[in-house]
Order: structure tokens, then C-alpha cells, then sequence
């Protein structure tokens, strides 16, 4: 795998090589840089992995739902995410930095991941209908910006994921 590094204005892209498979690669003109693999079929616990690191990030909670980030094999987290009631929300990272993670589009297809002086650090555009997919552009360099690409991607998975389970509840609701 090569390395993310020095993406700024760049633009990679999330690809789930097979449908329905919990798998993901972020790829740059055909490399693939990272990849991201849920440990299960319905579990939120997934595994993301570049060329020199791996991290691993799972939904906690119920009442006071969030996301750890963990580096793989550790147990103390590297940062945790906190939805917003009004979607997107904060990356809280152990080195102090926080990043919002915002919807920009009216129907929920733009996002970006915004540093604390609110400059778009990454921007994700979905893509795809039987697969699941992403357009990342790396905007101002940032030292985190490998891990929020990560990050980022795990979170368009889930969404992807939610989105289906409330078209799955409402259909069976019609009939």
C-alpha cells in the first residue's frame, strides 16, 4: 500500500469493492492507500489499516451514543466521536485538537470535517447506490487529516448502513 501523506488538495476516493460487503478501500488513481473492514456482518466494530498504521473504531452507548477511535490492539482511545442532535458532530482527538464534522448539503450528500477555526480539513462527497462510496478532497494540511480520511470513511459506511435499516423498517411498516 503507498502512504497517505501530503494530501493536500487532493482528492481519493472510498470504494466498496463488492456490494453489500463491509469492506471499504480508499484508492488514488487505482493504489489503494487504506482499507476498512467491518469485523462483522451487523456489528459496528471495524478495523481501518494504511501501510503504517491500524486503528479501529466502534459505536458505544445508548442513551449518549458516540464512537471510539483506538489504535488496533490498544485498549485506551486514541479519540471519540460525539454525534450532534442535528447530525454531524465532534471528533475529539487525545491530542487536545477537536474537529466538527458537518453536513453541507441539503440532502445529506456533502460533509466535511472542519479543524477548530472551522477551514475544511476533508470533504466527502457519497456516491453510489448498490455500493457504497465517497469522494474525499484533503483541503488545508493538517497532521490528523490520515486518521479524520479514515475516521471519515467509517462514518459514511454507517450512515449508509443506518440509512438502509430505516428503508428496510419503513417498508415493512407500509405493508
Amino acid at each position: 500500500m503507498k502512504r497517505i501523506e501530503d494530501l493536500a488538495g487532493n482528492t481519493l476516493s472510498w470504494i466498496q469493492p463488492r456490494p453489500l460487503a463491509r469492506q471499504f478501500e480508499l484508492r488514488q488513481d487505482g493504489d489503494v492507500l487504506a482499507n476498512l473492514r467491518f469485523e462483522s456482518e451487523f456489528g459496528s466494530l471495524a478495523r481501518a489499516e494504511t501501510s503504517d498504521s491500524a486503528f479501529t473504531f466502534k459505536r458505544v452507548g445508548f442513551f449518549r451514543p458516540g464512537v471510539t477511535i483506538r489504535r488496533a490492539g490498544m485498549d485506551e482511545d486514541l479519540g471519540s466521536y460525539q454525534p450532534a442532535w442535528n447530525d454531524g458532530g465532534t471528533v475529539h482527538l487525545a491530542n487536545g485538537r477537536r474537529y466538527t464534522f458537518r453536513c453541507t448539503s441539503f440532502w445529506h450528500g456533502r460533509w466535511s470535517m472542519l479543524d477548530q477555526a472551522g477551514e475544511s480539513v476533508l470533504a466527502f462527497a457519497l456516491k453510489g447506490f448498490v455500493k457504497t462510496g465517497a469522494q474525499v478532497t484533503f483541503g488545508k494540511a493538517c497532521p490528523d487529516a490520515p486518521l479524520l480520511a479514515l475516521f471519515g470513511g467509517y462514518l459514511m459506511a454507517l450512515m449508509a448502513d443506518d440509512a438502509a435499516s430505516k428503508t428496510r423498517t419503513a417498508e415493512r411498516a407500509a405493508s
